[in-house]
């Protein structure tokens, strides 16, 4: 998928409950952008797929066992957009032990509707990203 393609949007969920796979799904649906959704509920297999595919969003459930180790968070730095899930339970965890996916977002559990919008609004609406679309597709037909 080109990283560039402003008319889909790829996104990985790494999310072992059911219920959160499920909101995103539900979401993906009645986005307006259609959304690549690829969806992984292990660590090894959250990071088979970063070697085979590009994300523009990843989405990790900081509570799946062995989220935050170092070389997941080493792969997921290089693509994209991170952002990461923690649960509903108070008080949050605290976030220093993922220095490797810095920069992220906090996303609370269960998902919104209006959270996981706020997500996908710069990928899909900004003419910055348009802009560079359409710089890149120009350099590569030549123009």
């Amino acid at each position: 998928m080109d990283l560039f393609d402003f008319n889909t949007v790829s996104m990985l969920v790494l999310d072992a409950t059911e219920d959160g796979v499920a909101a995103v799904r539900e979401f993906a649906r009645g986005w307006t952008t259609p959304i690549d959704l690829v969806e992984t509920a292990t660590v090894d297999d959250c990071r088979r797929r970063l070697g085979t595919h590009r994300f523009d969003i990843a989405l990790i459930d900081i509570d799946t066992p062995r989220a935050a180790s170092d070389d997941l968070g080493e792969a997921l730095r290089r693509h994209g957009r991170i952002f990461v899930a923690a649960t509903s339970a108070q008080p949050l965890r605290p976030l220093s032990q993922f220095k490797t996916l810095r920069p992220y977002d906090l996303l609370l559990k269960p998902y919104r509707r209006d959270a996981l919008g706020a997500l996908f609004a710069p990928m899909t609406r900004s003419p910055r990203r348009s802009a560079r679309w359409w710089s890149t597709s120009r350099r590569r037909s030549g123009a």
